[in-house]
Formats: structure tokens, sequence, C-alpha cells
């Protein structure tokens, strides 16, 4: 498209950006949100498919990921950018909280919390696009992402969340293999995640971490390193 063309149909800057935000929110409902409702009646089946479809490279791709954080940097600032942000991200958590609110009454674990529950899958996820949106699409192992999701929900939902072939072949997530040295940073806080589902998210100088308990009582422990925000 040529930029006259572009001047043309656009009467200012401006409202070419509330067009192309509004592009990506449009696309995410059509390719995320619309096929993951569709199986709300089958939570286990729309938790997954919603994790692969958020991870896709149609979606998070290196330069929509970074475009959608530019967006959200602005939308303090900008109603327009706030508004269609906000309702996105609305729109999505209220859909991650209706599964997981269906599969604890699935699985009869009414002692979980699905707001909790719901709140750590979305930062999961929101952690694996950080980490999308500083690298090449060659450098990206999205089947590592995709298991480190899953990872998560088989740690609150053991059995309901069967690794399937390509998740078994991946390896460990380093963030796992680092765990005693997360626990020994992190001990002191252990109190603050008594029970099953409760989980808690921290900073320190070299790396973002989110401690879960999970339904067997055991804390587990994800990290992604500062360098790769």
């Amino acid at each position: 498209m040529s930029p006259g063309i572009v001047r043309f149909y656009f009467d200012s800057k401006a409202a070419m950006m509330v067009a192309s935000l509004q592009f990506l929110s449009t696309e995410f409902e059509e390719l995320v949100l619309t096929p993951v409702t569709a199986l709300r009646d089958t939570p286990v089946v729309a938790l997954r498919r919603m994790v692969e479809l958020y991870l896709d490279p149609e979606i998070a791709s290196s330069r929509k990921v970074s475009v959608w954080y530019s967006f959200w940097g602005e939308a303090s600032s900008r109603q327009e950018y706030y508004d269609i942000c906000g309702l996105k991200d609305e729109r999505f958590a209220n859909l991650v909280r209706l599964l997981i609110e269906r599969l604890i009454a699935d699985t009869q674990q009414t002692h979980l919390d699905p707001d909790g529950i719901a709140l750590g899958l979305i930062g999961v996820l929101e952690v694996l696009w950080q980490d999308i949106a500083f690298q090449t699409e060659q450098s990206i192992d999205r089947r590592a992402a995709k298991h480190r999701a899953m990872a998560y929900l088989r740690s609150i939902f053991p059995g309901q969340f069967t690794p399937s072939g390509s998740e078994q072949a991946v390896r460990r997530p380093a963030a796992n293999v680092g765990a005693f040295e997360v626990e020994r940073h992190l001990a002191a806080h252990e109190a603050q995640i008594p029970a099953p589902g409760d989980f808690l998210t921290l900073e320190t100088a070299s790396e973002r971490i989110l401690l879960l308990r999970d339904a067997t009582g055991a804390v587990r422990a994800w990290r992604v390193a500062r360098a790769s925000w």
C-alpha cells in the first residue's frame, strides 16, 4: 500500500493508529476468543486450544506482540487505546475464568480459587508473550512455550492435561532446572501461598518469578530472565 493511499483513506495519523489497534483486536476475537468460546462445554479441550492459539505465530509473532505492547504502553494517556485494549483483555480474562470455573466443577476440586488460577494462567501467557517480543521468529521455540503453559495447568489439575507427543519431546524448562536457586531466594515467602492454587509473582534484579502451590501441595516455580523481557 502506498503512502498516498494511506493519507487519502485516513484523516490523520491518530485515526490510522486506532484502526490498526482495532484490526488487532478483531483478529484476536476471531482467531482466539470465538473458537475457544465454542468449546466452553469441554474446558480441558478449550484451555488446550486457547494455549495453542494464543501462542500461534498468526497471533503471537514478534511484530504483532511488540505492536500490542506499544499500544498498551500508550493506553493510560489515550482513551481510544484504553477502551480497545481494555475490552479485549476483559473478554479474554472472563473466558479464562469461565473455563477454569467449569473445570473446577468437573473435577470437583471446590477448594481451588478460580480467580487466582485464571490470573496465574493469564500471567504465564503474558510472560511467554514478553519473551516472544524480544526474539526473531527463527529463534522462538513455540513448542517449549506451549509446554510451559500446559505444565502450569497440569500442576493444578493433575491427570486432566495429558501431554501430547510434541510436549513429551520438549526438554524440561530451564526454569525448573534452577528450582533450588529460586527456592533459596524465595523460601521466606512460602507462607504466602498456603493452599493449592495459591500463587505469587515476584521480581529480582535478574529475573521475574511465578510461584504456584499445585493440587498436591508442592510449590512449583517458573522464571524469565530480565534480559529476555
